[in-house]
């Protein structure tokens, strides 16, 4: 099976963290829009520019977002090298191998909720 996978950066430009949040956000409800399997995120993770507040930001609204039903699940995309138990093989699949190959730290993937 194909999935779509919906990609979005929000670093891009360097935008303080407040702008890159409102793309986030009106980026996320489109995705859902489309019926987006999978919203892939480019955050940067903070070798320079102070990025990582953007990645950190990302985290604490996702873990949010998953309390409270909103999404499925996320990962980062550092965390695809490793085996995760945490999240199912059926959600694993839907990212491409070539994502996890490079197991970029700049990027979040987040598994979306059909309604």
């Amino acid at each position: 099976m194909n999935y779509y996978i919906y990609e979005v950066d929000i670093h891009e430009g360097h935008p303080f963290v407040d702008e890159a949040m409102d793309v986030f956000t009106s980026e996320l409800e489109y995705a859902k829009e489309r019926n987006a399997h999978v919203f892939k995120v480019v955050t940067g993770y903070g070798s320079k520019g102070g990025t990582h507040r953007i990645l950190d930001e990302v985290l604490e609204r996702l873990y949010t977002l998953k309390y409270y039903g909103e999404i499925v699940d996320y990962i980062r995309g550092s965390d695809l090298s490793f085996h995760h138990s945490r999240l199912s093989a059926r959600l694993l699949k839907m990212i491409p191998d070539s994502d996890k190959r490079i197991a970029n730290p700049g990027v979040v993937y987040i598994f979306l909720r059909k309604e």
